[in-house]
């Protein structure tokens, strides 16, 4: 090692000599570990492990934005699985399920996602992520290669093991509700606002959502005719069916002020010519995300009988969102509310 000193003149320049030539040797070996494809270590320095392909995909993916929470105090809470879960990291969460993910980003919690599922659609940050299956298609593996540190999905999450294998490598998995109501929705918003201890903002979004929902009943209250509404769940040419009782289609076309035409039965069925005309709807709606796999509107209406429907004939057709509305989310009231407001003015018309 070399001592420099600066108590003389002499040894002052004898000493900065020194200095340079070993500047000039430490530069020249930084070069050759360079030229090798090496970084120079100091010594005592830990060798980094290469990164994992995921790690490198994320790397290039993720936002650049710096993790919240960072000092977050571990808190326990039960899910709606009935298991308790810890939870004393949310530097890496990974979310799976749309209404889940739309939580987290208006916690505020958006920076700290790694991965989400391929239902999960808004914000459009989410497309810079990984993306891993759909909520019912899950598998532990892709879940883990994210490297996580909190798992927040729904009771739909499927296969059922799935949730288990990825506690037993040691990461929590949080379930919340699957809802298709407002209040299994508010709950929902309780429960991941209070395992990311954002309670106060939870509350705020929920207050938010009743505020407008107040509001498209208002609007409601002063309509002439509740609209009768025929709701076409489609997921492409090999799903096309309609929406019973029940269903969450069901639940948003009575919140934003419209009757379900389809009394008969709950759940979903196919789409007939016979039921599509039979119904006689003011109005029909549809998903977006559907429409767009049909290959758009003119496709959807080519469907069995749609054609034939008061609905039709007076332009009376909306593909909605689907993530605002099916997913009962943050954003329910604000597509409850647009969605009463276009059905007045097609009522009116």
């Amino acid at each position: 090692m070399i001592r420099i000193s600066t108590s003389r003149t002499l040894k002052g320049g004898v000493s900065l000599f020194l200095f340079g030539f070993g500047l000039s040797l430490l530069s020249t070996f930084s070069l050759m570990a360079q030229d090798r494809g090496e970084r120079p270590q100091n010594q005592g320095e830990r060798t980094e492990r290469p990164e994992r392909p995921a790690q490198q995909s994320e790397r290039m993916q993720r936002p650049a934005q710096e993790p919240v929470a960072l000092d977050f105090e571990s808190i326990t809470i039960t899910g709606r699985d009935g298991i308790e879960t810890m939870i004393d990291d949310v530097s890496r969460i990974v979310t799976i399920g749309g209404s889940v993910t739309e939580i987290v980003y208006a916690l505020g919690f958006g920076p700290n996602v790694v991965g989400t599922d391929i239902t999960s659609t808004y914000p459009r940050q989410v497309f810079m992520l990984p993306r891993l299956g759909a909520l019912r298609q899950s598998s532990a593996e892709s879940i883990l290669s994210l490297d996580p540190s909190i798992v927040i999905t729904t009771t739909a999450l499927s296969p059922p093991a799935v949730a288990q294998q990825v506690r037993d490598a040691g990461v929590p998995v949080l379930i919340v509700d699957e809802a298709t109501s407002v209040e299994l929705a508010k709950r929902r918003i309780q429960d991941v606002g209070e395992a990311l201890r954002s309670a106060d903002k939870a509350t705020d979004i929920i207050t938010a959502m009743e505020t407008q929902l107040a509001e498209a009943a208002t609007i409601q209250a002063e309509m002439d005719v509740k609209p009768s509404v025929l709701f076409i769940y489609t997921r492409g040419a090999a799903m096309v069916n309609v929406s019973g009782k029940g269903t969450g289609a069901d639940a948003i076309v009575e919140l934003a002020g419209g009757q379900n035409v389809i009394t008969q039965y709950e759940g979903y069925r196919p789409l007939t010519a016979e039921a599509a005309v039979s119904s006689q709807p003011d109005i029909i709606l549809a998903p977006s995300h559907g429409v767009e796999m049909l290959g758009g509107m003119e496709n959807f209406m080519n469907q069995p009988g749609l054609k034939l429907t008061p609905a039709a004939k007076n332009g009376h057709v909306r593909a909605v969102d689907t993530g605002m509305l099916l997913s009962f989310g943050p954003r329910l009231g604000e597509g409850v509310l647009a969605l009463t407001r276009d059905m007045q003015r097609m009522m009116s018309e």
